[in-house]
């Protein structure tokens, strides 16, 4: 292992892990210039939910736009200014930087993938300030199931009146205990679709984004 997996898979959050075996999984062509929302992990969410527990997970964080970014800095944050390595002088999209962000990933995963119970998961915390502090991706065993979790730091963009305002009035909201969560709901012919944003102590914003896609048979 290179010594930027080694310093990616050094600052992810503890976890029991399983050792596995390689496995590289190739993403989907995806759009790093477009503006990124929460909906646009639907069609990552539906296939993740489609697959055996581990390729499914696997896919969610290849798959996300987030962590290939930070990857992708990661790597070229070690290139000197003289260097004639092709990785450092790519660009996102390019097949050079994409194919060495998919293996670091395929690695990230491969350490800290757990699968016990009922559920597969694997989680990563991002070291420094990022539009997410975590991601977490998780996969239930015996349901067409898939979960995007998406950890917030402190001070984040989704203040409750901006969710209020961008999302509406929730489907549900949890008012019982504190903090309370709110809870938006699409339904479509193959599947349903929750955004779940629970709220910090203080409930002035959120603290985790929750992403659930059921299929529907």
């Amino acid at each position: 292992m290179n010594r930027i997996a080694t310093l990616l898979i050094a600052t992810a959050l503890s976890l029991p892990v399983c050792t596995q075996s390689s496995n590289t999984s190739s993403p989907a062509r995806l759009d790093y210039s477009k503006p990124f929302e929460l909906k646009d992990e639907i069609p990552n969410l539906y296939n993740a939910a489609s697959l055996p527990p581990e390729e499914g997970v696997r896919q969610l964080f290849q798959n996300n736009v987030h962590l290939r970014t930070y990857v992708a800095i990661a790597l070229q944050r070690q290139c000197g200014s003289e260097t004639q390595d092709r990785t450092c002088r790519a660009k996102l999209g390019d097949e050079v930087l994409e194919t060495q962000i998919t293996s670091l990933i395929d690695d990230l995963v491969n350490k800290r993938i757990h699968s016990g119970g009922s559920i597969t998961s694997v989680d990563y915390a991002f070291n420094r300030p990022w539009p997410f502090a975590a991601v977490t991706a998780m996969r239930p065993h015996s349901e067409s199931k898939a979960y995007l979790v998406l950890g917030l730091f402190p001070g984040n963009f989704y203040t409750v009146s901006r969710i209020l305002e961008q999302y509406g009035d929730p489907n549900d909201q949890r008012i019982s205990g504190s903090p309370r969560s709110l809870s938006y709901r699409t339904t479509a012919k193959n599947y349903v679709f929750v955004i779940r944003f629970q709220l910090n102590q203080g409930e002035t914003e959120a603290e985790q984004i929750w992403l659930t896609l059921t299929k529907q048979n």
